[in-house]
């Protein structure tokens, strides 16, 4: 399951607009992150800005869909999505290519703050379309 929240982000240079994705998983009780960042200039600028957003609890996800699940077996109580904890993993879905160099140094960065990043670039999203032809 899946709650959706349209985001804007604020850096240095003009404002770029982006989805942001945030997942629920009720067998495990998390929610991650997934962002859509549109073809821009700085791609990797725009990842370490979002990061940064995360870090400083400033990504939020007001209002949005409140979900409950009611277990069936008796000694289990209901679970609310709201309840549900960060695990700190985050997708970056990019419409401009970042190298693996420079994202990998931007991994690495996440990881020491932990959270775990992943990339899919323009050759991803190629790919996803191809098989879904």
């Amino acid at each position: 399951m899946s709650l959706f929240n349209q985001e804007t982000l604020k850096i240095a240079h003009p404002e770029v607009s982006f989805i942001a994705k945030r997942t629920i998983d009720q067998g495990s009780a998390t929610i991650y992150y997934s962002f859509y960042i549109k073809n821009c200039q700085e791609p990797l600028t725009i990842c370490f800005e979002i990061l940064r957003a995360i870090l400083d609890d400033r990504i939020q996800f007001d209002g949005g869909l409140e979900v409950q699940w009611i277990s069936h077996m008796p000694t289990e109580f209901p679970i609310n999505s709201i309840d549900f904890k960060f695990i700190g993993r985050v997708i970056f879905y990019c419409e401009s290519p970042i190298t693996n160099d420079k994202f990998n140094e931007l991994y690495k960065a996440a990881l020491e703050k932990g959270l775990i990043i992943h990339y899919r670039g323009p050759e991803y999203m190629i790919e996803q379309r191809l098989k879904n032809h």
